[in-house]
């Protein structure tokens, strides 16, 4: 696996457990895609975000009726554990 791909992964996770600290309900939609179904907000983490995979993922029939949806870019991410976790519970609300 590269690294691009699992930084996307571990980063997911990473996500999943800023919402759980925050005692949000969390439902992995796949590997990249996590919902905070409490607040009904759709968290996509890819690897090499682009304004294209933005808008699939904004015109994308699975993800009508998320009051929200927030992509994050695995290229800004520091590759510092510490860092990272950091970065992800600023950005994720």
């Amino acid at each position: 696996m590269e690294f691009s791909k699992f930084k996307a992964n571990f980063s997911a996770w990473l996500v999943q457990q800023v919402l759980l600290e925050r005692k949000r309900t969390v439902n992995t939609l796949d590997i990249n895609r996590i919902l905070d179904a409490s607040n009904s907000i759709l968290y996509i983490i890819e690897s090499e975000l682009s304004k294209k995979k933005i808008m699939e993922g904004m015109n994308d029939k699975r993800h009508e009726g998320f009051k929200d949806i927030f992509f994050i870019d695995v290229r800004e991410i520091p590759n510092d554990l510490e860092e990272a976790y950091k970065y992800l519970f600023e950005k994720v609300v």
